[in-house]
């Protein structure tokens, strides 16, 4: 039940929810300021609120599951109310505040929400409509989505209200990213089972400090891993042919959010290396070598990695803003519009 959850809330990014036994639903729940709370967004933002209260507790019933949340102890009802609400006012200032900036979607956005929203109605409308979800309602949330990632733009862009300049994300991007090229060596191979002992990790590990010292001391990066890697993939089973270098050997960038998975240690090695500098970090099944290049600078990014770099530098901020936001708006939400949409009706199947 837990894996079935987890997929459809991952899909939606805030997905489904509950629904009563009634046969009229209420279209809306009420308002949050000027913006209008459809039943079916309702839906979304509590199915979503329920598929996390779910995964953090080990309880059958999740509703009266104890849970943590911002350091007390609550109940899986609670939770799921406190976490529904959150979402809704999100949405309600991320509407609020494009509308106030005059954000309107482009036609390529239009299409892709419209896209993404049958896609996932084709995936799950049985689902959806035992729950009384429409895809209107499917449609306005994929789209708000869509409004939240423009006002990052909107916000911080060389044209925005609140424009960050060249210098701000150049001098963002020394301290908070890396560029280099990286070499891989495995330390197992999920696709045939392969997980070494800890004897062939020692040796695995041990042939990532010798491509270091091969690096350091005047070797390519490619020569140097054509080297170690027959040694490495044998240990796992496969034999190495030289065609297969490019699938360990390539250019990377990382922010400083793409290392936080791996902890504090690999973080401060990557983005602390200086160009030419090379360290060996473990990350996750791989042994990871890297010889950093020159920082990122604003004027060389693509209007993606632009973006993405507005996000790392500005993303918590804009976030902070919309629950601010959101929560200062005046609410009018139905009781018993809500009441109707209870959370032990939710079907998950």
């Amino acid at each position: 039940m837990k894996k079935r959850i987890a997929a459809l809330a991952a899909c939606l990014a805030l997905a489904l929810t509950a629904c009563g036994q009634q046969k009229q639903a209420p279209a809306t729940v009420g308002t949050i300021g000027s913006v209008d709370i459809p039943g079916g967004v309702y839906q979304l933002a509590q199915f979503s609120a329920y598929a996390e209260a779910d995964s953090l507790t080990s309880e059958d019933n999740v509703l009266k599951a104890k849970l943590n949340m911002d350091g007390e102890t609550v109940t899986g009802k609670a939770y799921i109310a406190a976490k529904t609400l959150e979402a809704l006012e999100r949405y309600a200032a991320v509407t609020t505040r494009f509308d106030e900036l005059g954000g309107a979607l482009t036609e390529d956005e239009l299409t892709q929400a419209q896209t993404q929203t049958d896609n996932t109605w084709a995936s799950y409308s049985d689902l959806y409509e035992k729950n009384g979800i429409d895809q209107e309602s499917l449609l306005a949330y994929t789209q708000a989505s869509y409004k939240a990632s423009d006002l990052l733009e909107m916000l911080y862009g060389e044209t925005g209200a609140e424009p960050v300049s060249d210098e701000q994300l150049t001098a963002f991007l020394a301290q908070n990213s890396a560029e280099g090229r990286g070499a891989l060596l495995p330390m197992a191979d999920t696709a045939n089972g392969s997980f070494p002992g800890s004897d062939d990790i020692a040796q695995i590990k041990a042939a990532a400090e010798q491509l270091k010292t091969d690096v350091e001391n005047g070797d390519t990066l490619e020569a140097a891993a054509a080297k170690a890697l027959p040694g490495v993939l044998s240990l796992l089973g496969t034999t190495y042919t030289d065609g297969m270098l490019g699938r360990y050997v390539g250019s990377y960038t990382f922010l400083a959010s793409d290392l936080d998975y791996y902890g504090d240690t690999v973080k401060s090695a990557i983005l602390g290396a200086q160009p030419g500098q090379v360290t060996a970090v473990e990350m996750g099944l791989s042994m990871m070598v890297f010889q950093a290049g020159e920082k990122p600078t604003a004027q060389g990014l693509t209007a993606n990695d632009r973006r993405a770099a507005l996000a790392e530098m500005k993303g918590d901020e804009l976030d902070e803003q919309l629950a601010q936001l959101g929560a200062q708006l005046t609410h009018s939400l139905d009781e018993s519009a809500m009441k109707y949409y209870n959370p032990k009706n939710i079907a998950v199947n």
